[in-house]
Protein backbone atom coordinates (compact mmCIF):
# COMPACT_ATOMS: atom_id res chain seq x y z
CA UNK A 1 0.00 0.00 0.00
CA UNK A 2 3.10 2.24 0.05
CA UNK A 3 1.79 4.22 3.03
CA UNK A 4 -1.04 5.77 1.06
CA UNK A 5 -4.72 5.90 1.77
CA UNK A 6 -6.85 3.63 -0.37
CA UNK A 7 -9.87 4.75 -2.37
CA UNK A 8 -12.49 2.31 -3.66
CA UNK A 9 -14.90 3.48 -6.37
CA UNK A 10 -18.48 2.22 -6.32
CA UNK A 11 -20.30 1.39 -9.57
CA UNK A 12 -22.22 4.67 -9.65
CA UNK A 13 -18.95 6.61 -9.46
CA UNK A 14 -17.48 5.02 -12.57
CA UNK A 15 -20.80 5.50 -14.37
CA UNK A 16 -21.10 9.16 -13.35
CA UNK A 17 -17.49 9.79 -14.40
CA UNK A 18 -17.10 7.50 -17.39
CA UNK A 19 -15.98 10.43 -19.57
CA UNK A 20 -13.43 11.88 -17.12
CA UNK A 21 -12.40 8.79 -15.14
CA UNK A 22 -8.92 8.76 -16.68
CA UNK A 23 -8.23 12.32 -15.51
CA UNK A 24 -9.64 11.73 -12.02
CA UNK A 25 -7.63 8.52 -11.69
CA UNK A 26 -4.44 10.27 -12.75
CA UNK A 27 -4.86 13.07 -10.19
CA UNK A 28 -5.96 10.91 -7.25
CA UNK A 29 -3.32 8.23 -7.85
CA UNK A 30 -0.60 10.72 -6.90
CA UNK A 31 -1.60 10.38 -3.24
CA UNK A 32 -3.94 7.40 -3.04
CA UNK A 33 -4.06 3.75 -4.06
CA UNK A 34 -7.16 3.40 -6.24
CA UNK A 35 -9.36 0.29 -6.36
CA UNK A 36 -12.46 -0.96 -8.09
CA UNK A 37 -14.40 -4.16 -7.48
CA UNK A 38 -14.94 -6.87 -10.04
CA UNK A 39 -18.65 -6.65 -9.22
CA UNK A 40 -18.68 -3.00 -10.30
CA UNK A 41 -16.94 -3.77 -13.58
CA UNK A 42 -19.42 -6.53 -14.38
CA UNK A 43 -22.29 -4.24 -13.42
CA UNK A 44 -20.98 -1.58 -15.81
CA UNK A 45 -20.65 -4.19 -18.57
CA UNK A 46 -24.23 -5.28 -17.91
CA UNK A 47 -25.44 -1.70 -18.14
CA UNK A 48 -23.60 -1.11 -21.42
CA UNK A 49 -25.19 -4.30 -22.78
CA UNK A 50 -28.65 -2.96 -21.95
CA UNK A 51 -27.80 0.39 -23.56
CA UNK A 52 -26.67 -1.31 -26.78
CA UNK A 53 -29.64 -3.68 -26.72
CA UNK A 54 -32.10 -0.80 -26.37
CA UNK A 55 -30.56 1.07 -29.32
CA UNK A 56 -30.42 -2.12 -31.39
CA UNK A 57 -34.12 -2.78 -30.75
CA UNK A 58 -34.98 0.78 -31.83
CA UNK A 59 -33.06 0.27 -35.08
CA UNK A 60 -34.82 -3.04 -35.72
CA UNK A 61 -38.20 -1.43 -35.06
CA UNK A 62 -37.33 1.36 -37.50
CA UNK A 63 -36.35 -1.17 -40.20
CA UNK A 64 -39.58 -3.08 -39.69
CA UNK A 65 -41.72 0.07 -39.79
CA UNK A 66 -40.23 1.24 -43.09
CA UNK A 67 -39.63 -2.15 -44.72
CA UNK A 68 -42.32 -1.47 -47.33
CA UNK A 69 -40.51 1.69 -48.45
CA UNK A 70 -36.89 0.60 -48.43
CA UNK A 71 -34.69 -2.48 -48.12
CA UNK A 72 -32.48 -1.68 -45.11
CA UNK A 73 -29.69 -4.02 -44.09
CA UNK A 74 -27.74 -3.79 -40.84
CA UNK A 75 -24.01 -3.39 -41.37
CA UNK A 76 -23.06 -4.84 -38.01
CA UNK A 77 -23.43 -8.08 -36.07
CA UNK A 78 -25.10 -7.28 -32.73
CA UNK A 79 -23.73 -10.33 -30.87
CA UNK A 80 -20.22 -9.66 -32.14
CA UNK A 81 -20.39 -6.01 -31.06
CA UNK A 82 -21.56 -7.04 -27.58
CA UNK A 83 -18.76 -9.61 -27.19
CA UNK A 84 -16.15 -7.11 -28.35
CA UNK A 85 -17.53 -4.40 -26.06
CA UNK A 86 -17.45 -6.72 -23.04
CA UNK A 87 -13.80 -7.56 -23.66
CA UNK A 88 -12.91 -3.97 -24.46
CA UNK A 89 -14.58 -2.60 -21.32
CA UNK A 90 -12.99 -5.13 -18.98
CA UNK A 91 -9.55 -4.67 -20.51
CA UNK A 92 -9.88 -0.89 -20.17
CA UNK A 93 -10.54 -1.12 -16.43
CA UNK A 94 -7.81 -3.75 -16.11
CA UNK A 95 -5.29 -1.47 -17.82
CA UNK A 96 -6.32 1.47 -15.61
CA UNK A 97 -6.45 -0.29 -12.22
CA UNK A 98 -3.94 -3.06 -12.94
CA UNK A 99 -3.72 -5.37 -9.90
CA UNK A 100 -6.08 -3.21 -7.84
CA UNK A 101 -9.27 -4.86 -9.01
CA UNK A 102 -10.94 -6.42 -5.97
CA UNK A 103 -12.20 -9.82 -7.03
CA UNK A 104 -15.15 -11.73 -5.66
CA UNK A 105 -13.95 -15.13 -4.48
CA UNK A 106 -16.61 -17.45 -5.83
CA UNK A 107 -15.03 -20.44 -4.08
CA UNK A 108 -16.32 -19.17 -0.75
CA UNK A 109 -19.92 -19.51 0.32
CA UNK A 110 -20.64 -15.93 -0.62
CA UNK A 111 -24.29 -16.58 -1.50
CA UNK A 112 -24.99 -17.89 1.99
CA UNK A 113 -23.46 -14.77 3.51
CA UNK A 114 -25.62 -12.56 1.34
CA UNK A 115 -28.78 -14.50 2.17
CA UNK A 116 -28.07 -14.24 5.88
CA UNK A 117 -27.71 -10.48 5.53
CA UNK A 118 -31.00 -10.35 3.61
CA UNK A 119 -32.86 -12.19 6.35
CA UNK A 120 -31.26 -10.18 9.13
CA UNK A 121 -31.54 -6.86 7.23
CA UNK A 122 -27.84 -6.13 7.65
CA UNK A 123 -26.71 -3.01 5.73
CA UNK A 124 -26.40 -2.20 2.92
CA UNK A 125 -29.77 -3.98 2.93
CA UNK A 126 -32.36 -1.69 4.48
CA UNK A 127 -33.32 -2.52 8.07
CA UNK A 128 -36.75 -0.86 7.88
CA UNK A 129 -39.74 -3.07 8.63
CA UNK A 130 -41.22 -3.09 5.12
CA UNK A 131 -37.95 -2.99 3.20
CA UNK A 132 -37.49 -5.01 0.04
CA UNK A 133 -34.56 -7.30 -0.69
CA UNK A 134 -32.82 -4.77 -2.95
CA UNK A 135 -29.15 -4.45 -2.21
CA UNK A 136 -27.83 -7.79 -3.46
CA UNK A 137 -25.03 -6.38 -5.59
CA UNK A 138 -24.23 -3.69 -3.03
CA UNK A 139 -23.73 -6.45 -0.50
CA UNK A 140 -21.47 -8.39 -2.89
CA UNK A 141 -19.38 -5.24 -3.31
CA UNK A 142 -19.23 -4.66 0.45
CA UNK A 143 -18.28 -8.26 1.27
CA UNK A 144 -15.58 -8.32 -1.39
CA UNK A 145 -14.10 -5.05 -0.06
CA UNK A 146 -14.04 -6.35 3.52
CA UNK A 147 -12.47 -9.67 2.51
CA UNK A 148 -9.80 -7.91 0.47
CA UNK A 149 -8.73 -5.48 3.19
CA UNK A 150 -8.97 -8.17 5.85
CA UNK A 151 -6.14 -9.90 3.99
CA UNK A 152 -4.11 -6.68 3.76
CA UNK A 153 -2.01 -4.89 6.35
CA UNK A 154 -3.75 -3.42 9.40
CA UNK A 155 -2.80 0.22 9.04
CA UNK A 156 -4.87 1.16 6.01
CA UNK A 157 -7.34 4.03 5.86
CA UNK A 158 -9.93 3.31 3.17
CA UNK A 159 -12.26 5.80 1.50
CA UNK A 160 -15.28 4.34 -0.29
CA UNK A 161 -16.89 6.72 -2.79
CA UNK A 162 -20.55 6.04 -3.53
CA UNK A 163 -23.90 7.72 -4.06
CA UNK A 164 -25.81 4.63 -3.04
CA UNK A 165 -28.33 5.25 -0.27
CA UNK A 166 -27.80 1.77 1.15
CA UNK A 167 -24.23 2.72 2.02
CA UNK A 168 -24.66 6.39 2.91
CA UNK A 169 -27.65 5.81 5.19
CA UNK A 170 -25.89 3.18 7.30
CA UNK A 171 -22.40 4.67 7.36
CA UNK A 172 -21.84 4.24 11.10
CA UNK A 173 -22.91 0.58 11.16
CA UNK A 174 -20.81 -0.26 8.12
CA UNK A 175 -17.74 1.55 9.45
CA UNK A 176 -17.96 -0.43 12.69
CA UNK A 177 -18.38 -3.74 10.86
CA UNK A 178 -15.43 -2.95 8.60
CA UNK A 179 -13.16 -2.17 11.56
CA UNK A 180 -14.30 -5.22 13.55
CA UNK A 181 -13.55 -7.55 10.64
CA UNK A 182 -10.50 -5.99 9.00
CA UNK A 183 -8.87 -3.96 11.77
CA UNK A 184 -8.75 -1.05 9.32
CA UNK A 185 -10.77 2.13 9.14
CA UNK A 186 -13.09 3.19 6.33
CA UNK A 187 -14.82 6.42 5.42
CA UNK A 188 -17.95 6.23 3.28
CA UNK A 189 -18.42 9.41 1.29
CA UNK A 190 -20.59 10.60 -1.59
CA UNK A 191 -19.07 10.74 -5.06
CA UNK A 192 -18.37 14.47 -4.97
CA UNK A 193 -15.95 13.93 -2.09
CA UNK A 194 -13.16 13.28 -4.57
CA UNK A 195 -13.18 17.03 -5.30
CA UNK A 196 -12.40 17.69 -1.66
CA UNK A 197 -9.49 15.26 -1.84
CA UNK A 198 -8.16 17.13 -4.86
CA UNK A 199 -8.72 20.53 -3.28
CA UNK A 200 -11.13 21.53 -6.06
CA UNK A 201 -13.98 22.60 -3.81
CA UNK A 202 -14.70 25.14 -1.15
CA UNK A 203 -15.71 22.29 1.19
CA UNK A 204 -12.16 22.46 2.57
CA UNK A 205 -12.14 25.14 5.25
CA UNK A 206 -10.09 25.96 8.28
CA UNK A 207 -11.16 24.23 11.48
CA UNK A 208 -11.85 27.55 13.18
CA UNK A 209 -14.17 28.59 10.36
CA UNK A 210 -16.05 25.32 10.08
CA UNK A 211 -18.92 26.02 12.43
CA UNK A 212 -19.59 29.49 11.10
CA UNK A 213 -19.61 28.28 7.47
CA UNK A 214 -21.92 25.39 8.21
CA UNK A 215 -24.50 27.57 9.87
CA UNK A 216 -24.63 30.71 7.74
CA UNK A 217 -28.17 32.14 7.93
CA UNK A 218 -29.17 29.17 10.10
CA UNK A 219 -28.74 26.74 7.22
CA UNK A 220 -26.71 23.57 7.59
CA UNK A 221 -24.67 23.76 4.40
CA UNK A 222 -23.45 20.15 4.55
CA UNK A 223 -26.94 18.71 5.01
CA UNK A 224 -28.34 20.97 2.31
CA UNK A 225 -25.65 19.83 -0.13
CA UNK A 226 -26.60 16.22 0.42
CA UNK A 227 -30.30 17.00 0.11
CA UNK A 228 -29.87 18.90 -3.17
CA UNK A 229 -27.66 16.16 -4.59
CA UNK A 230 -30.09 13.38 -3.66
CA UNK A 231 -33.21 15.26 -4.78
CA UNK A 232 -32.00 16.41 -8.19
CA UNK A 233 -30.22 13.12 -8.94
CA UNK A 234 -33.53 11.31 -8.35
CA UNK A 235 -34.85 13.30 -11.33
CA UNK A 236 -31.80 12.51 -13.47
CA UNK A 237 -31.76 8.76 -12.92
CA UNK A 238 -33.46 5.76 -11.38
CA UNK A 239 -32.54 2.21 -10.45
CA UNK A 240 -34.17 -0.34 -12.75
CA UNK A 241 -33.95 -4.08 -13.17
CA UNK A 242 -32.23 -5.47 -16.25
CA UNK A 243 -33.06 -8.61 -18.22
CA UNK A 244 -31.65 -10.86 -15.49
CA UNK A 245 -33.47 -9.11 -12.66
CA UNK A 246 -30.35 -7.25 -11.55
CA UNK A 247 -30.78 -3.67 -10.37
CA UNK A 248 -28.68 -0.96 -11.99
CA UNK A 249 -28.78 2.80 -12.39
CA UNK A 250 -30.08 4.35 -15.61
CA UNK A 251 -30.70 7.89 -16.72
CA UNK A 252 -34.27 9.11 -16.97
CA UNK A 253 -33.37 11.31 -19.92
CA UNK A 254 -30.57 12.73 -22.02
CA UNK A 255 -30.26 16.20 -23.51
CA UNK A 256 -28.12 17.47 -26.38
CA UNK A 257 -28.27 21.05 -25.03
CA UNK A 258 -26.89 22.03 -21.65
CA UNK A 259 -29.14 23.51 -18.99
CA UNK A 260 -28.59 27.19 -18.25
CA UNK A 261 -29.39 28.86 -14.89
CA UNK A 262 -31.98 31.21 -16.38
CA UNK A 263 -33.88 28.32 -17.93
CA UNK A 264 -33.76 26.20 -14.77
CA UNK A 265 -35.16 29.14 -12.76
CA UNK A 266 -38.10 29.39 -15.18
CA UNK A 267 -38.75 25.64 -14.91
CA UNK A 268 -38.90 25.86 -11.12
CA UNK A 269 -41.29 28.81 -11.31
CA UNK A 270 -43.59 26.77 -13.55
CA UNK A 271 -43.45 23.60 -11.44
CA UNK A 272 -46.37 24.49 -9.20
CA UNK A 273 -48.73 24.68 -12.16
CA UNK A 274 -47.20 21.53 -13.63
CA UNK A 275 -47.76 19.59 -10.41
CA UNK A 276 -51.36 20.76 -10.21
CA UNK A 277 -52.00 19.62 -13.78
CA UNK A 278 -50.45 16.20 -13.08
CA UNK A 279 -51.66 15.75 -9.52
CA UNK A 280 -52.78 12.12 -10.01
CA UNK A 281 -49.78 10.97 -12.04
CA UNK A 282 -47.34 8.60 -10.32
CA UNK A 283 -44.69 9.02 -13.02
CA UNK A 284 -43.92 11.67 -15.61
CA UNK A 285 -41.50 12.11 -18.48
CA UNK A 286 -38.57 14.51 -18.44
CA UNK A 287 -39.67 16.00 -21.76
CA UNK A 288 -42.97 17.06 -20.21
CA UNK A 289 -41.07 19.02 -17.54
CA UNK A 290 -38.19 20.37 -19.60
CA UNK A 291 -39.82 21.74 -22.75
CA UNK A 292 -36.58 21.86 -24.70
CA UNK A 293 -37.97 21.84 -28.27
CA UNK A 294 -37.25 18.17 -28.81
CA UNK A 295 -33.76 18.22 -27.33
CA UNK A 296 -34.79 15.93 -24.45
CA UNK A 297 -34.81 12.18 -25.08
CA UNK A 298 -36.86 10.25 -22.52
CA UNK A 299 -35.34 6.98 -21.29
CA UNK A 300 -37.11 6.13 -18.02
CA UNK A 301 -40.06 7.79 -16.24
CA UNK A 302 -39.46 10.10 -13.29
CA UNK A 303 -41.32 9.49 -10.05
CA UNK A 304 -43.74 12.31 -9.27
CA UNK A 305 -42.46 12.23 -5.69
CA UNK A 306 -39.04 13.31 -6.98
CA UNK A 307 -40.54 16.27 -8.86
CA UNK A 308 -42.53 17.29 -5.79
CA UNK A 309 -39.42 17.08 -3.60
CA UNK A 310 -37.51 19.28 -6.03
CA UNK A 311 -40.25 21.90 -5.99
CA UNK A 312 -40.47 21.84 -2.18
CA UNK A 313 -36.70 22.29 -1.99
CA UNK A 314 -36.85 25.24 -4.38
CA UNK A 315 -39.62 26.92 -2.40
CA UNK A 316 -37.71 26.42 0.84
CA UNK A 317 -34.60 28.06 -0.59
CA UNK A 318 -36.65 30.90 -2.06
CA UNK A 319 -38.52 31.71 1.15
CA UNK A 320 -36.01 30.88 3.90
CA UNK A 321 -32.62 31.33 2.25
CA UNK A 322 -33.02 33.65 -0.76
CA UNK A 323 -29.35 34.64 -0.57
CA UNK A 324 -28.52 31.08 -1.65
CA UNK A 325 -30.84 30.98 -4.66
CA UNK A 326 -28.11 31.63 -7.22
CA UNK A 327 -25.70 28.91 -5.99
CA UNK A 328 -28.69 26.55 -5.62
CA UNK A 329 -29.69 27.05 -9.25
CA UNK A 330 -26.07 26.68 -10.38
CA UNK A 331 -25.74 23.38 -8.51
CA UNK A 332 -29.00 22.10 -10.00
CA UNK A 333 -27.66 22.95 -13.46
CA UNK A 334 -24.44 21.07 -12.78
CA UNK A 335 -26.35 17.94 -11.73
CA UNK A 336 -28.84 18.08 -14.61
CA UNK A 337 -26.00 18.54 -17.08
CA UNK A 338 -24.63 15.14 -16.10
CA UNK A 339 -27.33 13.91 -18.52
CA UNK A 340 -25.92 15.99 -21.36
CA UNK A 341 -24.69 13.97 -24.35
CA UNK A 342 -23.01 15.70 -27.24
CA UNK A 343 -23.69 12.93 -29.74
CA UNK A 344 -25.66 9.74 -30.07
CA UNK A 345 -23.86 6.46 -29.45
CA UNK A 346 -21.41 5.49 -32.19
CA UNK A 347 -20.73 1.88 -33.08
CA UNK A 348 -17.15 2.73 -34.14
CA UNK A 349 -14.93 1.41 -31.36
CA UNK A 350 -12.37 4.21 -31.78
CA UNK A 351 -14.81 7.04 -31.07
CA UNK A 352 -15.50 6.47 -27.39
CA UNK A 353 -13.58 6.04 -24.18
CA UNK A 354 -14.49 2.47 -23.20
CA UNK A 355 -15.74 3.16 -19.67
Amino acid sequence: MSGKKAIVFDTNFIIDHKTDLLGIHEKLSENYDLYITEVSINERISQKYMEFKSKHEKIEAFIKEYSSYANITLRYDFDKIIDNEKKRTFESYQNLFDDRIISLNSSENILQEVLERVYEKVPPFSDSENASDKGFKDTLIWLSIMKFFNNSSKDINVIFLTNDKGFLKYTDKLKKEFFDITGNTIEIKDNNYYKILLGETEHIILAGEKESVRNLSNIDIYSMRDRIDETINSICGVYVENYWGEEHWERTFTTNAKFEPEYVKVIFDLLKEYLENHIFDKQVSASSIFTFNGEIEDINPILMESVESAYELYEEIKTKYPEYMEPFINTVCDILNNNFVAETLQVDEDDEIPF
